[in-house]
């Protein structure tokens, strides 16, 4: 019997030792080092001590029946059951323990981690501004002070530092204050001013973040300068609408604004008008004095038309020598329209018959004009500037630097438009 308690105190042993190693401490063979293989000596020795232990067991026993003169057997059955409960139950606990050390090393790790990319995005090349729910700054980067020139005494614990969120426009920040009530999050272009006073463009990011479901514990702000971006952009929408010679609206931006001007005018009924001029004898003066000078000079049109017109007008250069004007439909009888486009006409005619000194030259030019009004019926923006272009060649038949009203009962045939040739070009030096 002892010897059969021998052999099981031994199995047991070994096989807790085994679990021990093999599920807690697991390894491949590809990765086995001198810790492992220490460890693995310690458990092949447990079963050893076991047996050791066994048979010091079994020692006392036989000392104490020979002592007492007594069987004992069932008393070291119940010792070694004893022992044996005691060491499942601490092989257990160190089971649960392990575990509980190395979930709350991972839980440490990943937390450092998450600490370490908190930290290198916070200094990265975005302004970011952190605030409690009541707007007060608590921290701001790098980026912040290089884009804006606040430094980190300046900005933290201001009163009312939502003003930042929109320094240059704190009247918009209500706007951002409901929309972070309502959706916990605003994102969009804004004007800012910076220390020195310089106002530039941002495209800004504010987050509320939450404790629990609804209370607001913080705002998170990150920003960017997009002056080079907004800068790159208005080149892009220059090349696309603007003559790139004389600055004023090219055709295309012209026909746009033509076709919502038409369609007010219909809407309201009122009336409008479009001049439609050309240089008398420009090719003459390209191919004397050349292109250098007429371009100089077409620069000095577009000057002088905007120097004349109304903010609400809208001049265009079409190509070459030609330059079209949208007068603003706001005349409520065609009449009255018509006598503002004569009015105005007569003004472009005078400024333009004044002499242009241009590199310390004086040069003098002419200008054949016509003038067609809009709403026409249906017809559409492309029709009526049609009109106006005839109403022009209907000025040069007539002998140039003059004006003509379009007259649909007068159209003028392509023949007389195509004979029409330069007559009374220039100049003085």
């Amino acid at each position: 019997m002892s010897l059969f308690l021998v052999g099981i105190n031994v199995a047991i042993s070994t096989l807790l030792g085994h679990v021990l190693f093999i599920k807690h401490f697991p390894c491949s063979k590809n990765h086995i080092n001198h810790k492992h293989l220490l460890l693995y000596l310690c458990v092949l020795l447990v079963p050893v001590i076991a047996l050791l232990a066994s048979t010091f067991h079994l020692y006392l026993l036989f000392l104490a029946e020979i002592i007492l003169n007594e069987n004992l057997t069932r008393s070291f059955f119940t010792l070694w059951a004893i022992e044996y409960i005691t060491l499942i139950a601490l092989t257990l606990a160190f089971i649960k323990l392990k575990q509980y050390v190395r979930t709350t090393i991972n839980q440490k790790k990943k937390a450092a981690e998450q600490l370490r990319l908190a930290a290198i995005s916070f200094e990265s090349h975005k302004g970011i501004m952190i605030t409690d729910k009541n707007f007060n700054v608590l921290q701001i980067n790098k980026a912040f002070t290089d884009i804006t020139g606040y430094s980190e005494e300046q900005i933290i614990s201001k009163s009312t530092p939502i003003n930042y969120f929109n320094r240059y426009d704190p009247l918009f920040n209500n706007d951002i204050k409901q929309q972070l009530k309502e959706n916990g999050r605003y994102e969009g272009e804004v004007w800012n001013q910076k220390k020195n006073g310089d106002i530039y463009p941002e495209w800004q990011t504010i987050t509320a973040i939450r404790q629990g479901k609804d209370e607001v514990s913080h705002f998170v702000c990150v920003f960017s300068d997009i002056t080079e971006k907004k800068h790159a952009e208005n080149i892009m929408y220059e090349m696309a609408y603007y003559d790139p010679l004389t600055k004023i609206p090219n055709r295309h931006l012209f026909i746009n604004r033509f076709d919502q001007e038409l369609a007010t005018s219909k809407r309201h009924n009122q009336f409008g008008a479009v001049i439609f001029l050309d240089l008398d004898h420009f090719k003459h003066l390209n191919d004397t004095q050349g292109h250098l000078i007429g371009d100089q000079l077409l620069k000095e049109v577009g000057a002088r038309l905007l120097s004349v017109l109304r903010k609400e007008d809208t001049p265009a250069r079409l190509g070459g020598d030609e330059f079209v004007i949208l007068l603003h439909a706001n005349k409520e009888h065609p009449n009255i329209a018509k006598n503002q486009a004569w009015t105005v006409a007569n003004k472009i005619k005078d400024a333009l018959n004044e002499p242009f000194i241009i590199e310390q030259c004086r040069h003098k030019i002419s200008s054949s004009i016509g003038i067609t009004l809009f709403p026409d019926h249906n017809k559409s923006s492309e029709a009526i500037l049609h009109q106006a272009d005839t109403a022009m060649y209907s000025s040069k038949a007539e002998g140039r630097n003059t004006i003509s009203f379009f007259n649909p009962d007068k159209p003028l045939k392509p023949k007389e438009i195509s004979t029409v040739s330069n007559i009374d070009f220039f100049f003085n030096i």
